[in-house]
């Protein structure tokens, strides 16, 4: 599994106009079909979190749900240790959830849902571990691009709070809560814009 990640990792990278996804899937197949990957510590354990990450940037350029079994990870050691990289882990998992709801075909994401995934995002970071605190946060726009700039230790923290980041605009996007038509749904849906875009800059202060 590991070598079919690497593989996945290096298409990614030589950036081809035509990704058939193979390895991925082949990844995916064998992650579901031995179960004990997410929680048998190690390289495994390691590799399987590696291919949840692909496979949620698959989900989130086709708008398709995820391919892997969540469940898997539910045993995952990342859950009940503190160090940094199981944070980010527990960050990771919650997002998947957030993106296997959003894209089901079956029903749109209930309130219920959404509120359970809010207050789980909120939970995680509220009390993640101090070293999650930047060390430098720029306060305006660089020229080098459109946001700006945060610096952060190690790449456990960036990786938890991207993928905190990207729950929340998930989460706004997805607010059932919104109308979906009349005169009162684009100032609804731009409200909820504005709203999560000042609670990520304060989550980094």
């Amino acid at each position: 599994m590991a070598f079919s990640l690497v593989v996945k990792c290096y298409a990614i990278t030589i950036c081809t106009d035509i990704d058939e996804k193979c390895h991925l899937l082949g990844t995916t197949r064998l992650l579901n079909s031995i179960t004990d990957f997410a929680s048998s510590g190690g390289l495994g354990e390691a590799a399987s979190w590696v291919c949840l990450r692909q496979d949620i940037y698959v989900s989130l350029t086709s708008n398709t749900p995820l391919n892997i079994h969540l469940d898997n990870y539910e045993t995952s050691r990342s859950f009940y240790e503190a160090d940094d990289g199981s944070w980010a882990n527990r960050m990771v998992y919650i997002f998947a959830r957030v993106l296997d709801v959003a894209f089901r075909s079956s029903s749109e994401m209930t309130v219920e849902e959404w509120d359970q995934f809010e207050l789980e995002c909120n939970e995680w970071n509220s009390t993640k571990p101090w070293t999650f605190t930047p060390l430098l946060e720029s306060s305006s726009i660089s020229d080098d691009g459109p946001f700006p700039m945060v610096w952060m230790l190690r790449a456990a923290h960036v990786v938890g709070h991207q993928y905190y980041c990207m729950a929340k605009i998930m989460l706004a996007t997805c607010n059932p809560r919104i109308p979906k038509s009349g005169f009162g749904a684009f100032t609804a849906r731009r409200n909820e814009e504005v709203s999560s875009l000042s609670q990520l800059s304060r989550s980094t202060c």
